[in-house]
């Protein structure tokens, strides 16, 4: 484990985010899977956020479940950097969990700013697919639970 590890303990959000930083530079797997935890349970949006940013820096299975799971964060700071984050990826998914959180009035700015840099037809088909699951869910009927 990096030598700066124990700030993640410390008091101080400074300290927590410092530690962050230098869990970053060190990219091991286990470094980035602190990270991880940080990024879900860090109780300062701070400590949250510079999590966020650099996990955009290491792609993978974990860190993308992660992103996408603080884009419901409390913090909108922490909901932006996460989708900030998730913008560097091409991944059709990932767009259209961007394009599904374009109605959060704190974030969208940032999304709608990340999602005019992915190339045209991505962000089409990614926007299209969404809809039309939207379109599907809306469209199904309804259960009924009751007992006849």
């Amino acid at each position: 484990m990096p030598s700066e590890s124990y700030r993640l303990n410390a008091e101080s959000w400074l300290g927590r985010r410092a530690a962050v930083l230098k869990l970053a530079a060190d990219a091991s797997p286990q470094s980035i899977a602190i990270i991880i935890g940080i990024l879900r349970d860090d109780p300062e949006e701070k400590v949250r956020q510079a999590a966020a940013k650099v996990l955009g820096n290491h792609p993978g299975v974990e860190t993308t479940a992660a992103l996408l799971e603080v884009l419901h964060d409390a913090d909108w700071g922490v909901r932006r950097q996460a989708a900030r984050s998730l913008a560097q990826s091409d991944d059709p998914a990932i767009l259209q969990a961007l394009i599904a959180v374009l109605g959060d009035e704190d974030i969208y700015g940032s999304v709608s700013d990340v999602l005019v840099e992915r190339p045209a037809e991505l962000v089409f088909d990614a926007a299209f697919e969404a809809y039309s699951q939207a379109v599907n869910r809306e469209a199904e009927p309804a259960q009924d639970h009751t007992n006849q």
